[in-house]
């Protein structure tokens, strides 16, 4: 947007009218050196209370002017849908007969008297004289599917294999209407572990929320480089000691993994509805010597970026560095 909330959202406070500006107990009455048109005050609000920045409500609207309930209604739907000071904008339509936007991928708004709607998928919340405003019919309604990632990486003895992905920053605020950062986890993907039982790599998954790019999250080990995998195998060779499984152990030999060794494996349940309709990134970091994998430009991704792009709720197979995946499959 233009003017401040467009320059630095967080520190700008917004307001319809003051003291100073407009009117006081009635319409027409207090100083009124530049007033909002008494009756485009609750337009205003409309804009105000959907959009970035810090809103401001005047007493006089609230108390004098009988609008407490309509600006209640709009304060609670932003609280609702968690629209902050610095939400995301996609302007849809401005001319002169309106103002159309989606706030935060989850807020429609139209301001003014003509026609606009934000199409399927979204529910009438609040409206009024020259307003109106949607959320999505089904906010937030989460789609869990089992998702597993093997990625090939050759370890030697003390390193381990972490995950980073998620959206990302820039594609979501183009296409999706979404601010991502690294406190509100907007392009990142709730998970949750299907395999606990490795030793080695349990704790560090303890209180993981999320597949993400910022590293250990709030109450997660801060060794935790990332998301930890599990090393395994297609076949535990006799040589090799006592059979090591991923359903009794945690790694070794896993009936999925018909690749080979070192094919190190993510298992989680994933939260496909957060998702970029249906894909996700993602790049692998080798603690103690190899670090991250090489950027790749794989064929068919959705959108360019130097990771690796996997399919939530399938079998995503993956070879460190390589652009084509080995298989991106149904289960």
């Amino acid at each position: 947007p233009a003017g401040g909330i467009g320059w630095w959202p967080q520190k700008m406070v917004t307001f319809v009218d003051n003291h100073d500006t407009g009117p006081s107990e009635m319409c027409g009455n207090g100083q009124s050196h530049w007033p909002v048109a008494c009756n485009k005050v609750m337009e205003g609000y409309a804009y105000i209370l959907s959009h970035p920045g810090i809103p401001s409500v005047y007493w006089a609207h609230v108390y004098d002017w009988n609008l407490y309930q309509p600006i209640q209604a709009l304060i609670a739907l932003r609280r609702e849908l968690n629209i902050r000071s610095d939400a995301s904008v996609a302007v849809q339509v401005a001319d002169a007969s309106r103002y159309a936007a989606i706030v935060d991928g989850r807020l429609a708004v139209k301001i003014g008297p003509g026609d606009w709607q934000p199409g399927a998928g979204w529910t009438l919340a609040l409206s009024g004289d020259g307003y109106a405003l949607w959320k999505k019919s089904t906010p937030d309604q989460a789609d869990w599917q089992r998702t597993v990632v093997f990625v090939y990486g050759v370890t030697a003895a003390g390193q381990d294999m972490f995950i980073r992905g998620g959206i990302d920053h820039n594609y979501a605020a183009a296409n999706l209407g979404l601010s991502c950062t690294a406190s509100n986890y907007q392009c990142a993907l709730p998970i949750r572990h299907n395999n606990l039982r490795n030793p080695t790599t349990a704790p560090w998954k303890q209180n993981e929320q999320y597949l993400d790019w910022y590293g250990s999250e709030s109450g997660q080990s801060s060794a935790a480089l990332g998301t930890a995998a599990d090393w395994t195998t297609k076949l535990w060779p006799a040589s090799w000691g006592a059979k090591r499984t991923v359903a009794l152990d945690g790694y070794g030999e896993e009936p999925l993994n018909q690749y080979g060794e070192h094919y190190w494996m993510l298992d989680v349940q994933m939260d496909c509805s957060r998702s970029a309709n249906g894909w996700f990134e993602l790049k692998t970091f080798i603690s103690n010597g190899p670090g991250w994998e090489a950027d790749i430009s794989q064929p068919g991704a959705p959108y360019a970026s130097g990771n690796h792009f996997a399919q939530c709720g399938k079998l995503n197979v993956f070879r460190r560095g390589e652009a084509q995946p080995v298989t991106i499959s149904n289960f």
